[in-house]
C-alpha cells in the first residue's frame, strides 16, 4: 500500500518503521554515525510502501522556501532490493509529485553511484556538494519537466 502522510498523520507503528528501516540501511549496513531523525521529519512528507506487513519502501519529502521540493531519505528494504520495486516506487512518488504539485522544481542530492538511475527518470545532474555529517560526495539533481510521465507499476495501489 503506497501511503502520503504528513507527520501528525503518521501512526506510531509508522514512525517506528520509517526510523528503523532508515537507521538499518543509513547508519548500520552503510556503517555512517550520523543523527538521521531531524526537525526535518517534523514539517516533510513522508511517502510509505508496505509490501505485507513490512515497509519496503520509504522516501521524505521536504518543502523549501521557494516552493520546491527536495526528496531526502529515499531507501528500499534490504530485502526488496534488486527486484524493481525502487523503479516502481520513484516513478509512482514522481507521478504523485507532478499531480499534486505541478509547478513545483523538484530535486535531490545523490552519491555519483546513482547518477544513472536518477538521469533514466529525467533528472540532470547539476553540481558537486558535501555535506558536514558525510564525508563522500554527492551531487545535486534537478527534474527536467520536459520528461514524459512514467507508466506505473500496477502493483502499488
Amino acid at each position: 500500500m503506497f501511503k502520503v502522510k504528513s507527520f501528525d498523520e503518521l501512526t506510531a507503528f509508522e514512525c517506528y518503521d520509517i526510523f528503523k528501516l532508515r537507521q538499518d540501511t543509513f547508519i548500520c549496513e552503510h556503517n555512517h554515525i550520523f543523527s538521521d531523525i531531524s526537525e526535518l521529519d517534523k514539517g516533510a512528507h513522508h511517502v510509505l510502501y508496505y509490501e505485507q506487513e513490512r515497509l519496503a519502501a520509504y522516501m521524505r519529502i521536504l518543502f523549501e522556501d521557494e516552493g520546491s521540493l527536495l526528496l531526502t531519505r529515499f531507501v528500499v528494504h534490504k530485502a526488496e532490493r534488486k527486484t524493481g520495486l525502487s523503479h516502481v516506487f520513484f516513478s509512482r512518488v514522481l507521478n504523485y509529485l507532478r499531480d499534486t504539485y505541478p509547478k513545483s522544481p523538484i530535486h535531490l542530492y545523490a552519491h555519483e553511484k546513482l547518477s544513472d538511475f536518477y538521469r533514466e527518470r529525467g533528472f540532470m545532474k547539476c553540481e558537486k556538494k558535501f555535506f558536514e555529517t558525510d564525508p563522500r560526495e554527492y551531487f545535486h539533481f534537478r527534474f527536467q519537466i520536459s520528461t514524459p510521465q512514467e507508466t506505473v507499476d500496477a502493483r502499488i495501489g
